[in-house]
């Protein structure tokens, strides 16, 4: 089975484009919620994981990529099975780990 975990981001308004949607939405929630003037839908920034994975890296530096550029901070978290947390920065790439007090 794995250690697994969740990957999920906060609801930025951030436009994401098609092809990243394309490329993640079987595996993860992306919030949808307008239409352009040509009924085209918008995607946005405020992701969450279908299921638990082991692996969350290729998504992460896929957003990394998408945000680079762009000040502020944006975060993206992992909830690990056993109760760690991930935090990364999602523009620097800059990441922190909190653990559980217990395990």
């Amino acid at each position: 089975m794995g250690y697994r975990g969740k990957f999920m981001t906060a609801d930025t308004g951030i436009i994401l484009p098609a092809s990243f949607v394309d490329k993640y939405k079987e595996n993860y929630h992306i919030d949808s919620g307008r239409k352009k003037p040509d009924g085209e839908e918008v995607f946005y920034l405020n992701i969450s994981s279908r299921t638990e994975r082991k692996e969350h890296w290729e998504i992460r530096e896929d957003l990394q990529e998408i945000l680079k550029g762009r000040l502020g901070r944006v975060y993206g978290i992992v909830l690990w099975e056993d109760g760690m947390i991930y935090r990364y920065n999602l523009i620097t790439g800059e990441h922190e780990t909190f653990e559980p007090e217990e395990y």
